[in-house]
């Protein structure tokens, strides 16, 4: 699986589905979903999202996302 089908696969997880025409659109979340999604992309890629990122990131597109991993 690639970066863009395993990140798909987490926000779909979290209750969060995202059509391929709307990549580059702002997502909507509530919190408790940002949070699992963070955590999932933490635990998924093997990486760690510092606050920063972690604070803006709430406001991304799905290619946002990827950029970001």
């Amino acid at each position: 699986m690639d970066k863009k089908e395993l990140l798909l696969e987490i926000f779909e997880e979290c209750g969060v589905f995202i059509d391929d025409d709307y990549m580059d659109e702002e997502i909507e979340m509530d919190s408790l979903q940002f949070i699992n999604v963070m955590i999932a992309i933490e635990n998924t890629f093997g990486i760690k999202i510092d606050d920063e990122k972690m604070a803006h990131a709430n406001s991304k597109s799905f290619n946002d996302f990827i950029e970001m991993i």
